[in-house]
């Protein structure tokens, strides 16, 4: 059954992302819908609890390419331009107590959305397959580096084979050999493909 309280809180997102609100907590979200009614806490619970089916229809319905955050991302100590990947990885939800607070717009060369990626592509196949269409479109839009991208896809490509679980158009598989291509030739500065999931499960 859809559910249309979800649906009406993307749509809010998709509003606030429009009025240049670019990464607004549950809470900015509740406060937007409900336009400044008295809120208990229940009401933020639910809008965290739905965050995950807000990312899907903000993805599939209104083609925008969301992330979720935890927590930290919305504390004063939090960079939200990180250095590298270890301080992005602390930004992203999953894992012990690292439940989503927020859902964030993905900007061009977004080092926090590329981990979130890297969640996605050591989880499972579905949501593998996923990760990869969204790479390739980040790369094809122009929102992440060719080298970038292709670093991704060749650490998904080193874990599993993903050409039985895509049907990749020719110009997608091509944008992806090329950008795996292109990631190759650059000096290695990635975590090792072994090492992904203890550090994303830390």
């Amino acid at each position: 059954m859809k559910d249309c309280y979800a649906v009406e809180l993307a749509r809010a997102v998709a509003l606030l992302f429009a009025d240049g609100c670019s990464n607004p907590s549950a809470e900015e979200i509740a406060t937007a819908y409900f336009s400044g009614k008295i809120m208990g806490g229940e009401i933020i619970d639910g809008v965290r609890k739905r965050l995950k089916r807000i990312r899907t229809i903000l993805e599939k319905d209104y083609l925008i390419p969301v992330y979720l955050v935890a927590d930290y991302y919305y504390s004063p100590h939090c960079n939200r331009c990180p250095a590298d990947s270890a301080q992005a990885r602390k930004c992203i939800c999953g894992g012990l107590h690292k439940s989503a607070a927020g859902v964030v717009a993905a900007s061009d060369n977004d080092i926090i959305y590329q981990e979130a990626l890297k969640q996605n592509i050591i989880s499972s196949v579905p949501k593998t397959a996923k990760a990869v269409l969204n790479i390739i479109n980040a790369m094809n839009e122009g929102r992440m580096k060719l080298e970038d991208g292709g670093d991704l896809l060749n650490q998904l490509k080193a874990r599993m084979e993903i050409d039985n679980h895509l049907k990749l158009t020719a110009p997608q598989n091509s944008l992806m050999q090329k950008a795996m291509a292109a990631a190759k030739k650059r000096p290695v500065t990635r975590t090792p493909v072994k090492q992904l999931k203890l550090i994303l499960e830390d």
